[in-house]
């Protein structure tokens, strides 16, 4: 699908190099990102690269079954 809508419109800005989806609020309304901190790029070595998304990586947990059930379970008491 991608292959078609590249060949009917070459230009549209979702094939630019630097485009990123945009950040809507609760409303809908598009999220402008200009509060953002800049590292120094003298050379334009990272000049139109799209903004990395945050990752969704689990942490590792040496618990075995029962030890994670009964902190399950302090939990749902509390």
């Amino acid at each position: 699908m991608l292959a078609i809508i590249s060949t009917m419109d070459p230009n549209n800005r979702l094939f630019a190099k630097d485009y990123v989806k945009p950040r809507l609020d609760v409303r809908g309304n598009e999220l402008f990102a200009g509060n953002e901190q800049k590292i120094p790029d003298p050379n334009n070595f990272f000049t139109g690269l799209p903004l990395a998304k945050k990752s969704n990586k689990r942490s590792i947990s040496f618990l075995d079954a029962k030890m994670k059930q009964a902190i399950q379970i302090r939990k749902m008491e509390q």
